[in-house]
Formats: C-alpha cells, sequence, structure tokens
C-alpha cells in the first residue's frame, strides 16, 4: 500500500515562537526608547543653540555613517557573528547615550559632543540594522516572513506613537536629558533579549580569505539580477530618504506658531494611526496581489495624496500634515513591509549586501527621520517668508 501524502506541518504562532517574541520584544521596547530620544535631540540643540542649522546639521551627521558603510557593513554582517555583532551595537549605543546626562550634570554638554554621539549611534545603527533584518529568517519560518515583517512594522508604529509625546514630556517636565537616559536603559533591555535568543542567526561557515570588496560586488551583482527586489530595494531607499525627513520641520514650524513641546510629540505621533492600519492589512494584501502590484499602488496612492499637505494654514493642522502624515502612513507601512518580505528571499550568504541598499526595516524607516533633516531646513530657509 502506499503511503498517503501528508500536508506540511502547520508552523506555531509567531506568538507562541520564544526565539521570536524575544527579538521583537526587545526591538520594540528599543524602538520605544528610539523614538523618546529622537525628537529629543533637535529640541536639545535647538535649546542650546537656537539654530536650526545645526539642528539640521545633526541629522546630517547620522545620515552620513549609512552612506559611507551601509555597503561594507552589509558584507561584514554575512561573515561575523550576527548576534554579537548586535549585542556589541546596542552596548555601545547604550554606552554612548549615557555620556549625554553625564556631561550635562558636570555642566560640560556641548553641541560637538551631541555631533559625535549621533555619528556613534548611526554607525553602530548601520550594523545591527543589517543584522537584525539579515536574521529574521533564521528565527522565523519561511511560511510566516510576511506576518513577521507585518508584526515588526506594526511594533515599530506603535512605538512611534507611544515615543514621541513621552519624549516632548520627558524632556519638557522631568529634565532635558531624561530621554537619552530612557533610550540608553532601553538599549539594555534589546541586549538581555538578544542574549536569551537560542537560534543561530546563520548557519556555520568556514573562515574565508575572500576580500571584502569582493564580496560586496557579488552581493550586488546577484541583487542586480533580482529585478522585482532591485526595483524595490531602490524605491525603499528614496521612501525612506525622502518621506521620513520632517520631524525637524514640525518642531520648527510647531515653535513658529508657539506650540508647546509636549503637544509637539502627540502631533508627530498622529501619523503613525495610519501605519497601524497599512501593517494589519500587508499580510493579506501581499497573499492576494503580487510584490509589484502592491508596491507600484501603494506608492502611486502617497504620491496623490501628497499635495494635500501643503494646503494647511493653521499650526496644528499644518504640522499634523507636515509630520509622517495618517494620510499615507498606512500606504508605506504595507511597502515596507513587502520590501522586507522580499529582501529575505535572498540567499543567505548575500542577504546582508543585498539588503544594503534598501535598509529595508521598520526600524531603519523610522531612524531615516532626521537623516534629511539639513535639508529641510535649508528648503525652509530659502521659501519665502520663511
Amino acid at each position: 500500500m502506499l503511503p498517503t501524502p501528508t500536508s506540511a506541518p502547520t508552523p506555531r504562532s509567531l506568538w507562541r515562537n520564544r526565539d521570536y517574541m524575544f527579538l521583537w520584544g526587545g526591538q520594540l521596547v528599543s524602538t520605544l526608547g528610539t523614538g523618546v530620544s529622537s525628537i529629543a535631540f533637535p529640541l536639545l540643540v535647538l535649546a542650546l543653540t537656537r539654530s536650526a542649522a545645526q539642528a539640521g546639521l545633526l541629522g546630517a551627521f547620522e545620515s552620513l555613517p549609512y552612506l559611507i558603510f551601509s555597503l561594507p557593513a552589509g558584507a561584514l554582517v554575512d561573515r561575523w557573528d550576527r548576534k554579537r555583532v548586535m549585542v556589541i551595537c546596542d552596548t555601545g549605543r547604550a554606552l554612548s547615550l549615557i555620556s549625554i546626562p553625564l556631561a550635562a550634570l558636570l555642566g560640560r554638554l556641548t553641541v560637538p559632543q551631541l555631533y559625535v554621539v549621533t555619528l556613534i549611534d548611526g554607525t553602530l545603527y548601520v550594523f545591527f540594522n543589517l543584522a537584525e533584518v539579515a536574521c529574521l529568517p533564521r528565527v522565523v519560518p519561511k511560511a510566516q516572513l510576511p506576518q513577521a515583517s507585518a508584526q515588526n512594522e506594526g511594533g515599530s508604529i506603535a512605538a512611534g506613537l507611544i515615543g514621541p509625546p513621552l519624549g516632548t514630556f520627558l524632556f519638557g517636565v522631568v529634565g532635558r536629558t531624561v530621554p537619552f537616559l530612557v533610550d540608553a536603559v532601553s538599549y539594555g533591555a534589546s541586549v538581555v533579549t538578544l542574549l536569551n535568543i537560542k537560534t543561530e542567526f546563520q548557519e556555520e561557515r568556514a573562515p574565508t580569505t575572500r576580500r571584502l570588496r569582493a564580496e560586496i560586488a557579488e552581493g550586488l551583482a546577484w541583487l542586480w539580477w533580482q529585478p522585482l527586489i532591485r526595483f524595490m530595494a531602490v524605491l525603499t531607499g528614496g521612501i525612506n530618504l525622502v518621506n521620513a525627513a520632517s520631524t525637524l520641520l514640525v518642531i520648527i514650524i510647531a515653535r513658529d506658531h508657539h506650540v508647546p513641546d509636549a503637544l509637539i510629540g502627540v502631533i508627530i505621533s498622529i501619523g503613525s494611526l495610519g501605519g497601524i492600519v497599512g501593517a494589519l492589512l500587508a499580510p493579506r494584501i501581499q497573499r492576494r496581489f503580487g510584490f509589484g502590484a502592491v508596491i507600484t499602488t501603494t506608492v502611486w496612492l502617497s504620491a496623490l495624496l501628497w499635495p494635500g499637505r501643503s494646503t494647511r494654514s493653521s499650526p496644528i493642522p499644518c504640522c499634523w500634515a507636515s509630520s509622517r502624515p495618517g494620510s499615507t502612513s498606512w500606504a508605506r507601512s504595507i511597502t515596507r513591509c513587502s520590501s522586507a518580505t522580499a529582501s529575505l528571499s535572498s540567499p543567505t550568504r548575500y542577504r546582508g549586501a543585498s539588503t544594503a541598499p534598501s535598509g529595508c526595516s521598520p526600524s531603519a524607516a523610522s531612524r531615516s527621520g532626521r537623516r534629511s533633516q539639513s535639508l529641510c531646513v535649508k528648503v525652509r530657509q530659502r521659501a519665502p517668508g520663511a
């Protein structure tokens, strides 16, 4: 008698996947801490200097490591132990952020120190983010990658909903350097959760003597011959650069209209509500339609809704429309989930290098908010009546 064919076992729920919950929970806490400190950085520079240009320069310093290190970092995290990279990076970020309240306590806090901290934080973030994206398929079965990407996106957006108002409250009521202490503690929590994950973040590999440049070229060559993933990498990188660059602009507009700092955080967080809707819809939409159709449609919808942001004149609607707006954040949420899922189909040995051009993870998108702030400041300063 022939054996009866059996269907593949249904993977257990992500909520019962111990290692994934440690990874997801740690990054949820860390992203919340990042949301708290990210809005405090420009507020602190503005408080120390009253210069929007210097606050914008801070954002440029954070973006510099991503532009310089993303490609070599992608290849290096494919060589190194990814878990160790993530632990070292979060430990370094915690120590760099703790230096801010310590310097303030000693009366020696300066703007150049803030620039150095952002450079360190940005550099370590590049390595951490690429290792995080590359390790997800080791922790989650392939069939659940769309759901895991959506859950990561939803957690990131929920943290973005809470982080900015909490950050402005701590900055204005408790103390100007308290948000950075909170973020440092969140990185410590991330380290603890990473150390509790039992799954290896990559398979065993023999030591390689190949040149780093050759590995980068091989990963990029693989990416180039995958038209869909290549298109989404370029598109997601552009979306992250352009759409998430308005936090400082919102702060400047709000302060011009004498909006309290605590309310600024609320305004910025409102846009996350639409993103939560997008994260909930993303798995169903990905199952029903192809990646290409999802990406193209959502980007066009975002573009069509964009002009509505420039029609507001009163302070609070204007600030809301200029922030990560609810009108398009749901579409960008679906776009990021689709891009992250598709990028994880790359071979394991290329995963870091092929993901580097887009940085397509929810945390990458949320962290890119200060990358174009200096450009926002220059545009605003040149605008008539600015």
